[in-house]
């Protein structure tokens, strides 16, 4: 038997610089996409702040603007902090869901309080950087301290018989 059969030898390959340039590229594409898409969320979550009376600059800091948007929703402060411990441990199976729920309901919580519903959540969920740039500056938008009712509230007395 020849000894040559037991031996091996490795040889170093070089990666394709094709595929290397095209990996880069999708790599500043991607980018790109994303700067955008953050920049037109920002200028639409901005005119909602401003209407609001919040300040505008909030919709560009990415967390702090989660803690304006809980503030102008209403909603308990602990909210935001659920937010807060979701993303921190969002890398934990299953916990990531509570950054999922929380960001939802401060969200709709937030809609609610400029009149829209749940449909608009869906919308302002699936696509933010359009939404928040379409509706944001719309003129019919306005802002309202209170939270819109569920039901109509009944009288706080009942009216008063005629007289005859």
């Amino acid at each position: 038997m020849d000894d040559s059969t037991l031996y091996y030898t490795t040889t170093t390959t070089t990666a394709d610089p094709g595929l290397l340039v095209f990996l880069g590229t999708m790599l500043w594409v991607s980018l790109l996409v994303a700067v955008v898409m953050y920049v037109l969320f920002a200028l639409g979550l901005m005119k909602f702040f401003e209407k609001a009376n919040k300040p505008g600059w909030a919709a560009w800091v990415p967390v702090y603007n989660y803690y304006v948007m809980t503030e102008v929703a209403g909603v308990p402060m602990y909210w935001f902090w659920i937010l807060v411990a979701g993303i921190l441990i969002s890398w934990v199976p299953l916990l990531g869901l509570v950054t999922l729920v929380a960001s939802i309901f401060i969200l709709y919580k937030f809609l609610e309080r400029y009149g829209k519903g749940a449909g608009h959540t869906v919308l302002a969920l699936f696509f933010p950087f359009l939404y928040f740039i379409i509706v944001g500056n719309s003129k019919d938008l306005a802002y309202s301290s209170a939270a819109k009712p569920t039901a109509p509230t009944p009288p706080a007395t009942p009216p008063a018989a005629p007289q005859a």
